[in-house]
């Protein structure tokens, strides 16, 4: 299913790529993260790792390693997404960029027991180059946050391309708690013979896999795990303009002056 971005999304990018403010966490959040593979590389979040750094301005939030897992929580870096609407992201990159030469399959790994919960959560992965950027992530939205962004509330996974405002595209699959039998996992598929990349998700610990339809792709740039909830003045955010994410977080749109490592144009 294509998406259409409107004009507002515009303005949001520019605001999140020049304009962060504060580390005040407005709610509390968390997720975790179990395992993180790329192509038979494993990283079981024991300990502090070296294959991940913070990701983002101000630090990249909060992002701990306890019992086994990758925890991001608040607080992490406030970011206005437009208006008195702000976002609050906690985000680590993997060490190597990839630079879209073979294929290569990430995933990662996601406790059941910590689901984006309303009125704005949010997680998952993406992959992200100043060119394009790639998520795969579970939403879970009010009424209010959902009519806000123009998306459905409730649960949902999705795997969408961002280029430009002009040129974005997303899938949604709604999902429900009995859906739910084991921990999540997200994918990311890239073909370097086809040029493509594909998202896949797992409700049951891996038993079985949606997949989404793929989208041309470079394959370049940074693997990032993130979690990124709508943290406050959601509802006091104008209605007019609307804001069609289908799960993308707003913090990837903010990071084209970030540097780690090499980065691709």
């Amino acid at each position: 299913m294509g998406i259409r971005m409107s004009k507002l999304i515009g303005r949001l990018l520019v605001v999140l790529t020049f304009g962060w403010v504060g580390s005040v966490s407005a709610i509390p959040f968390e997720y975790r993260a179990d395992q993180f593979s790329l192509n038979g590389f494993v990283e079981e979040f024991d300990s502090p790792t070296n294959t991940f750094s913070p990701w983002g301005p101000g630090g990249g939030g909060t992002v701990n390693y306890q019992d086994g897992y990758a925890v991001f929580t608040s607080p992490g870096v406030i970011q206005p997404c437009g208006y008195s609407f702000q976002c609050e992201v906690s985000s680590i990159a993997y060490e190597s960029v990839m630079d879209g030469s073979n294929d290569y399959l990430v995933q990662s790994i996601w406790s059941k027991d910590y689901l984006a919960e309303p009125p704005g959560g949010l997680f998952g992965q993406y992959l992200y180059s100043a060119g394009e950027i790639f998520s795969v992530s579970m939403t879970n939205y009010s009424q209010s946050v959902a009519t806000e962004l123009s998306g459905a509330p409730g649960l949902g996974v999705s795997f969408a391309r961002y280029v430009s405002p002009e040129d974005v595209s997303g899938q949604r699959v709604a999902v429900s708690l009995g859906d739910i039998t084991g921990d999540l996992i997200f994918s990311l598929a890239f073909d370097s013979d086809s040029q493509t990349m594909s998202g896949a998700f797992s409700l049951d610990g891996g038993q079985s896999f949606r997949v989404f339809t793929s989208y041309e792709s470079t394959g370049r740039g940074n693997l990032v795990l993130y979690g990124d909830p709508v943290t406050s003045g959601a509802s006091e955010m104008p209605s007019p303009a609307t804001i069609p994410l289908l799960g993308i977080g707003l913090a990837a749109l903010g990071f084209s002056r970030r540097k780690l490592g090499k980065q691709y144009a």
